[in-house]
């Protein structure tokens, strides 16, 4: 048994460094990283407010997950939604962090945090 477990212990040290290299090369090559600008979908204006003209239509969100699902992602699908509770008054700079509705699982989004002013509607 011991000549066994002894014989080519070289060989075998090397098969398995091998299979740990693509162990490891497997678990972490594949994740992905992506950047794309998603809409911006405004909800919950109080009444007697509209948004000042001024205000981004659009956000850089960066996506990470793996491979697959970050390739299949479309982000003119995707729209990051913005809500504006009852409360806030005109002139006020909002900051607010968007929210992605509908992202495929596996899929991160980094979503940066923007600012809002709203106004008195005409």
């Amino acid at each position: 048994m011991r000549r066994f477990i002894l014989e080519n212990s070289g060989l075998k040290l090397l098969s398995l460094f091998v299979a740990l290299m693509l162990w490891v090369y497997i678990g972490t090559g594949q994740m992905l990283e992506r950047r794309e600008n998603v809409q911006l979908e405004f909800a919950d204006i109080p009444s007697g407010l509209r948004l000042a003209p001024d205000v981004r239509t659009q956000v850089a969100v960066a996506f990470s997950g793996r491979r697959d699902p970050i390739r299949q992602l479309n982000p003119d699908e995707m729209k990051a939604v913005v809500s504006l509770k009852p409360g806030s008054g005109p002139g006020q700079d909002l900051r607010i962090v968007p929210r992605i509705r509908n992202l495929p699982k596996g899929i991160m989004a980094d979503i940066p945090s923007l600012t809002v002013r709203l106004v008195p509607s005409p």
